[in-house]
């Protein structure tokens, strides 16, 4: 019993231990001066800043639960970058016990449970076969994003080849980018790889970086009025979006209803 409590422990200290420099660092110029230096709307718990933190689209991207958090740091530090750190190190270390117990979890029941069995998910994921069942919801096709003052106003190979590209280390459907350009003999430039697509907005405002990414996200960031989208040179299959569920679960009360939901939700 011991043992099961000391490895979490040990995985947050490990992580407090690791990451304790950034204490000394003032705030990160790169997202920090929008985010926290330029706006004062999240500067407290009051009507007003509650009501911008759950009905804005900051760069693009709904975000009420992190707003909260930087609330009750201003609430607790003020604008001393230190104390804004000395939270996010916690809530860092703090996961990386929680992320050693999912871990642990996981590993103990792959012996209990059949691997091949996929309760829902939803996406492009093309991978996916029987008995796994599929519903489709849209097509998305892909756009070029990138700043909406650049240079390139309409794409052909030629500039395509010539720009440099940020692209989302993604191992999803979105493959599909890349072997479209290998058939099509297109072999991109890329400069920046990100995790994920909610960094994207930031950068591409400040760079002339291209990102192909489905339309529909590219749509939101775009709402922001600082980011334009560009048919694509090479044709590119588009995204397939489904909702996916094991076939044991196809007569599942429950998962049916989730099916429903999500189908009422998202399918054209």
């Amino acid at each position: 019993m011991l043992s099961r409590i000391m490895w979490p422990v040990l995985a947050f200290a490990a992580a407090l231990c690791a990451f304790s420099p950034v204490l000394e660092n003032g705030f990160v110029n790169f997202d920090d001066p929008i985010n926290l230096l330029a706006n004062a709307h999240y500067r407290g718990l009051g009507w007003e800043n509650l009501r911008w933190m759950f009905g804005e689209l900051h760069f693009g991207m709904y975000q009420p639960l992190p707003w909260l958090t930087f609330a009750l740091d201003y609430l607790l530090w003020g604008m001393r970058a230190g104390g804004y750190h000395l939270t996010s190190l916690l809530f860092h270390a703090l996961n990386a016990a929680l992320f050693f117990l999912a871990a642990r979890r996981l590993l103990e029941a792959a012996g209990e449970k059949d691997p091949g069995t996929l309760d829902l998910a939803v996406g492009f994921l093309p991978a996916l076969g029987p008995p796994i069942e599929r519903r489709a919801l849209f097509r998305d096709p892909y756009v070029c994003l990138m700043r909406a003052d650049h240079p390139i106003k309409s794409l052909t190979k030629k500039n395509f080849l010539t720009a440099s590209h940020a692209l989302v280390s993604y191992r999803g459907g979105h493959r599909v980018i890349e072997e479209a350009l290998e058939r099509a003999g297109v072999a991109r430039r890329i400069a920046l790889r990100v995790p994920h697509f909610t960094v994207v907005p930031m950068v591409l405002e400040r760079t002339d970086l291209i990102l192909t990414l489905p339309a529909r996200v590219a749509r939101v960031f775009e709402r922001q009025g600082k980011l334009k989208s560009l048919p694509t040179p090479v044709t590119i299959p588009v995204a397939d979006v489904g909702v996916h569920w094991h076939e044991r679960f196809e007569a599942d009360p429950g998962n049916r209803w989730l099916r429903e939901q999500v189908i009422d939700l998202f399918a054209d």
